[in-house]
């Protein structure tokens, strides 16, 4: 029994990193967001362009990188939730269906 309890603790923390990690990764869009920022907010800084980006692009850039960004946040919230609920060994179910979406 003193093993299966190691072994929820060293799960428990692993959920920590992993979902550490990925909220680190879900601010890779971040670069797409500032792109499209910037096309919104300052049409005329790109050089060489003749003409200003149609607004679509920017509003695609913008929308496409923060739903991104939300969607791997909720998701690292979820996992370092499952952590917490592994160490306290509470709410299974929650734990399998982060599981299945990991």
């Amino acid at each position: 029994m003193n093993q299966d309890q190691e072994h929820l603790r060293l799960l428990s923390v692993f959920h920590y990193v992993v979902g550490g990690i990925t909220a680190l990764f879900a601010l890779f869009p971040v670069f797409h967001l500032v792109i499209g920022l910037v096309m919104l907010l300052a049409p005329g800084s790109f050089e060489g362009a003749d003409e200003a980006p149609p607004a679509f692009f920017a509003w695609f850039f913008v929308i496409f990188a923060a739903v991104f960004i939300a969607i791997g946040w909720i998701l690292a919230a979820a996992i370092i939730t499952t952590g917490r609920f592994l160490a306290k060994r509470k709410h299974h179910l929650f734990c399998l269906i982060v599981a299945g979406i990991e």
